[in-house]
């Protein structure tokens, strides 16, 4: 499992599983050796072994057999089944509802009924055999095809739905690759514009905002900063840094930065606790605290009225789990590189702190 997965109750995931930006829902049995990536699994789905879904949505009561592959931009609508061994091309749609049947109600989102609805058609109207070619061996659906709109149409209509899709022009490679040379050597090559990490920010912030006035819950606030990542381009590395930039300077919002040092404390900790599980979702891996306690300190280092501070809001993340007692550690004795680094590491409070965990560890030791 990597980033960005969300599993409903009751679901079961196989070995050798890779789950990537993936929402799967309730009571689902996935397979041994899947990928799921961008993918969206309703309720009540089985998918068997080594299957490979890409950006595609998956109904509810519909089975996968083994073997299969769906190319990005399919649907398989409800209780449809697929394969074995069948791979559907891009942009595939597959329903229970034949697409040359007429309903009176001339119903646009035929496809996508349910069983109910299903067997009503059976009633009305004569059973048209699957294609296996189509559907695999097994396979219970049919492919549907849009013959009423154009290709310009379509292709407005696939963005809409699956987002727009950036392909390199030919002619401008030899003009990026002129103006490279010009880049600083730590410069995003590869990252959005500066404007879009900033409205990112501001975005982030607003999220936060709203989240505390309407008591949005964690999981949901973690939802809306990744649609937010999504859609400014911005990397994991980033995400966790503004994010813990905007936590910390979130006291700052109402009264701007003239409060004490131990106003700072006493607005910032109850956030802290509040949102731990939103930094959890990001700060995971030894590289992820690296990267929050260097913008903690970026965020101290620029206001140095609130160093005070700086001990409590560390022991804060440290006892909520958020950062671990090595991490900060290592930062304490290694991430000092310019002389107001070095000054802040000699904060009284904050040498207490470090003295602190030291002596943790060693009655830690001790006691084994």
């Amino acid at each position: 499992m990597e980033e960005n997965v969300l599993i409903g109750r009751n679901t079961v995931i196989g070995a050798n599983c890779s789950l990537s930006n993936t929402v799967i829902g309730a009571n689902c049995r996935i397979g041994d050796g899947v990928v799921l990536d961008r993918a969206f699994i309703w309720n009540n789905v089985t998918i068997g072994d080594g299957v490979t879904v890409r950006q595609s949505v998956i109904c509810d009561g519909v089975e996968v057999k083994h073997g299969v592959t769906l190319k990005p931009q399919c649907v398989l609508a409800y209780s449809v089944l697929v394969g074995p061994c069948v791979t559907l091309p891009e942009g595939t749609v597959v329903s229970l509802h034949h697409p040359d049947e007429e309903e009176e109600d001339d119903d646009e989102d035929e496809f996508l009924s349910d069983d109910n609805d299903v067997s009503v058609h059976k009633d009305k109207t004569k059973h048209k055999a699957y294609n296996p070619a189509e559907v695999g061996s097994e396979g219970r659906g049919y492919l549907w095809k849009n013959s009423s709109v154009d290709d310009a149409e379509e292709e407005e209509l696939t963005q809409c739905i699956w987002g727009l899709v950036l392909k390199s022009d030919p002619d401008s490679e030899s003009e990026s690759e002129a103006s490279e040379g010009s880049h600083d050597p730590g410069s995003r090559s590869d990252s959005p514009e500066l404007d879009d990490v900033k409205v990112f920010q501001n975005e982030v912030l607003g999220t936060l905002q709203r989240g505390l006035e309407e008591n949005i819950g964690c999981d949901n606030l973690v939802l809306e900063i990744n649609s937010l990542k999504y859609a400014y381009n911005i990397s994991l590395k980033e995400v966790m840094q503004i994010l813990t930039k905007v936590v910390l300077e979130f006291p700052f919002q109402p009264h701007g930065a003239h409060i004490t040092a131990a106003q700072y404390s006493s607005l910032l900790l109850p956030l802290l606790k509040k949102w731990a599980p939103v930094f959890k979702n990001y700060v995971k891996r030894p590289q992820d605290h690296t990267h929050c306690l260097s913008t903690l300190e970026e965020v101290f280092m620029e206001h140095d009225t609130y160093w005070p501070a700086l001990a409590k809001v560390l022991m804060s993340v440290y006892q909520l789990e958020i950062l671990d007692e090595d991490s900060i550690m290592r930062w304490f004795s290694q991430g000092a590189q310019t002389e107001r680094s070095k000054t802040l590491r000699k904060n009284p409070g904050l040498l207490k702190f470090i003295q602190w965990l030291e002596e943790a560890e060693e009655s830690s030791e001790g006691g084994d």
